[in-house]
């Protein structure tokens, strides 16, 4: 059987004989029929090609697609096995910071501590030179009051801040 035949035919099951199809329609089918050095051309330069549309022909007989009827399976008893996918050690992880012996409290020790103590959310941007202490210090701060950590570096609020403000803009 020739290819435009397969065309025709395969064209006729999905849209009727004697129906019209666009161009993109014609070359999905093209693609199914998927034969070598056979392409939209050759249905183009068939009597099927009028003012840009392709008209199916009436009397093509339809071949009835295969039905695919899946095998049945059947299953196998097992035996039972559970896998824990999931490593972690979350549950021997410490969030509370231990004590430093030489730790001298400096600066706004007092302040950070009664905020810290006030256990509501108030941010607190902590500047200074490189090397003064000043993680060192909310960290005893922490430490003193044997509560869980709650700082954030700048590096990390910046990240945060452009996460949130390409959602914003991409997302919503």
């Amino acid at each position: 059987m020739k290819a435009i035949e397969n065309f025709i035919i395969e064209a006729t099951n999905e849209f009727g004989g004697g129906s019209t199809i666009t161009e993109d329609q014609a070359q999905t089918i093209v693609k199914r029929v998927g034969r070598s050095g056979f392409g939209l051309g050759q249905v183009k330069q068939s009597k099927m090609f009028v003012d840009g549309k392709f008209v199916l022909p009436t009397d093509v007989p339809t071949v009835p697609k295969e039905i695919v009827v899946p095998k049945q399976v059947v299953a196998e008893p097992t035996t039972q096995t559970t896998v824990n996918l999931v490593a972690t050690n979350m549950e021997t992880q410490n969030l509370v910071p231990s004590k430093f012996e030489g730790f001298v409290p400096w600066g706004h020790h007092n302040t950070i501590k009664q905020i810290v103590k006030s256990g509501l959310f108030y941010p607190v941007f902590v500047t200074g030179l490189s090397g003064n202490g000043k993680t060192l210090m909310i960290e005893q701060i922490h430490a003193e009051m044997k509560k869980k950590q709650s700082l954030y570096p700048a590096q990390l609020l910046r990240l945060w801040n452009e996460v949130v403000l390409y959602f914003l803009t991409n997302v919503i």
